[in-house]
């Protein structure tokens, strides 16, 4: 089995959203850097269940940037509909100036309906957003790629782009997909470098074998090589050194999980229900269960959302290195 690689989700951490507290995120940030994570992510929402003070993601990747040296940042994911692809094209490129070529793109067709009605955006249906999406991401991939490029489609149209800064990254930077539907992984097997999807969407590691298996479905149909794209997984980490204090953590989390009532189905489980798609234990047992994932196409791995900076440490020193 190959080594995966792990990455950070950051500004799930509760506190780090309550406040907000851009030094704290910024601790955290360094502290990953320093303990070999390959990448930290920040997630780009205007309010996250129900807490309206959430630093705007794209702005917050250009501060992680310009403090950190080695470790690659990245969006996880964005909304496409929340900014003009070329738009985008640019920001993406200005990042990856500011980080010396260590910005990931990622983005998805959005799924907050309550969060673009209370920012203005329209919010199409899913099939829509999602042809959206698949414009977009060829818009912005032809001004990364091709100078004077032009796109004239159903909701998107540019003519004779000059483009710059340059990109450090080449071709250009990584394009990660996130989505788990059918027609969203028809764009993954097209147009993404990267899948990502989130573990707690499936529940099993069966859910998630049937989503990889209709990628490499999509991938026959194009004519793509299904082992060129990258296939990530987001997993919440709940991690204690002893049975005691997991119990004690997954209690917490469990009793203190951000809940937005505007969301059409709260939350109204059990606390075995409650722990099912997530890595739940101690360092061994977390990585007997990690096993379990890597044994499907699982290259990259994004750990975040109820952690802090100590399950971090724990984490990383502790689990990764069974992997190496």
């Amino acid at each position: 089995m190959k080594r995966p690689r792990f990455g950070a989700v950051l500004n799930y951490v509760p506190d780090l959203i309550v406040k907000p507290d851009w030094n704290g995120l910024k601790h955290v940030a360094i502290e990953c850097e320093k303990l070999q994570y390959d990448s930290i992510w920040i997630m780009d929402h205007f309010t996250y269940h129900g807490l309206p003070a959430v630093m705007e993601c794209y702005s917050t990747l250009g501060a992680l940037a310009a403090v950190t040296s080695k470790i690659r940042i990245g969006s996880l994911v964005s909304c496409n509909s929340y900014r003009h692809p070329p738009l985008v094209a640019k920001m993406i490129s200005t990042l990856d100036l500011i980080s010396n070529g260590r910005i990931n793109f990622g983005i998805g067709a959005g799924w907050k309906e309550d969060e673009s009605a209370m920012y203005g955006y329209e919010f199409p249906a899913a099939r829509t957003r999602i042809e959206q999406l698949r414009e977009s991401v060829q818009i912005i991939r032809s001004m990364w790629t091709k100078p004077g490029a032009s796109f004239h489609g159903k909701y998107y149209r540019i003519d004779g782009m000059q483009f710059g800064p340059e990109l450090i990254q080449k071709p250009h930077p990584p394009i990660w997909i996130g989505g788990k539907g059918p027609n969203m992984l028809k764009v993954v097997a097209e147009l993404g470098d990267y899948s990502n999807m989130v573990a707690g969407q499936f529940v099993s590691i069966e859910d998630y074998h049937q989503k990889m298996t209709r990628l490499k479905d999509h991938c026959k149909v194009i004519k793509r090589d299904y082992d060129e794209i990258t296939k990530s997984l987001g997993l919440d980490v709940i991690i204690g050194k002893t049975q005691e204090e997991v119990r004690r953590k997954l209690k917490h989390a469990y009793e203190n999980e951000y809940y937005d009532p505007a969301i059409k189905s709260p939350r109204r489980v059990s606390i075995e229900e409650y722990a099912k798609g997530k890595l739940v234990g101690t360092p061994d047992q977390c990585v007997s269960q990690l096993n379990s994932w890597l044994s499907e196409d699982v290259d990259y791995v994004l750990v975040g959302w109820t952690m802090n900076v100590d399950d971090w440490s724990l984490f990383a020193e502790k689990v990764i290195p069974a992997f190496s």
